[in-house]
């Protein structure tokens, strides 16, 4: 039997042959901390910048990549806040709200890959308990989107995926 090699080049050389002309937008990996960058007089190209080469940091990017609109893909990491260190309860709560949709989709990519997909709450303070939870709704919302349909730009990733990880995908990473 074979065995499926997941790695985040692949993802960048999907997303490109799905993105790159009609978005204008690159998948890079190599960085400390995720990040959207808008294109600007220096960049040429949007990029998506995701952790190291962590093959879940990439599906997690591209996710919040597939729901921005066109007015938050202009903005540098699509206006979101971010605070990893210090949240409350309250922040913690609206971290999570903010997650549920991008980790549901990341969920879906990561079948289609046939990856395991772990829940991140993106804090070590957080009770198992609420972790489980929190898992339960991510799973939740992905048979949601799959049945009432996904953003286009992650139906079109989503499809890709499922492509290349069947083996059928003309896409080969050197």
């Amino acid at each position: 039997m074979f065995e499926l090699c997941h790695r985040a080049h692949d993802l960048e050389l999907i997303f490109e042959e799905c993105f790159a002309h009609a978005f204008n937008t690159q998948l890079v990996g190599g960085v400390d901390e995720p990040l959207y960058q808008p294109a600007d007089k220096k960049n040429t190209h949007n990029k998506i910048f995701y952790r190291e080469d962590f093959f879940s940091s990439a599906l997690h990017e591209v996710a919040h990549w597939s729901i921005a609109s066109n007015k938050r893909r202009k903005l540098l990491d699509f206006g979101y806040w971010y605070d990893g260190s210090s949240r409350n309860n309250v922040q913690q709560t609206q971290f999570q709200s903010v997650e549920l949709v991008p980790q549901a989709i990341e969920l879906l990519f990561s079948q289609a890959c046939h990856y395991s997909f772990e829940v991140s709450v993106d804090s070590f303070s957080v009770p198992l308990g609420d972790i489980m939870i929190f898992d339960r709704e991510v799973k939740e919302k992905a048979k949601q989107l799959s049945v009432s349909g996904l953003p286009s730009r992650a139906v079109i990733f989503l499809q890709a995926l499922t492509t290349f990880y069947s083996g059928s995908s003309p896409i080969v990473s050197v």
